[in-house]
């Protein structure tokens, strides 16, 4: 069995996420962000269209 971790990621809650994160930088002096959350979940996005166009033949 494999696990989606874009499925998982998804599915934190994003309050809790947020507390967790307001946590971290105060401990560690760090700048979280729910906005840098969602460019990580971007990033595991998989990319679906676009890749077979550049092998396509132009007329």
């Amino acid at each position: 069995m494999r696990i989606d971790l874009l499925e998982l990621a998804k599915s934190i809650n994003k309050q809790g996420l947020k507390t967790e994160m307001n946590r971290l930088n105060e401990l560690y002096k760090l700048n979280l962000t729910l906005d840098l959350w969602d460019k990580f979940l971007n990033e595991l996005t998989p990319v679906t269209d676009g890749q077979i166009s550049m092998f396509a033949l132009s007329e």
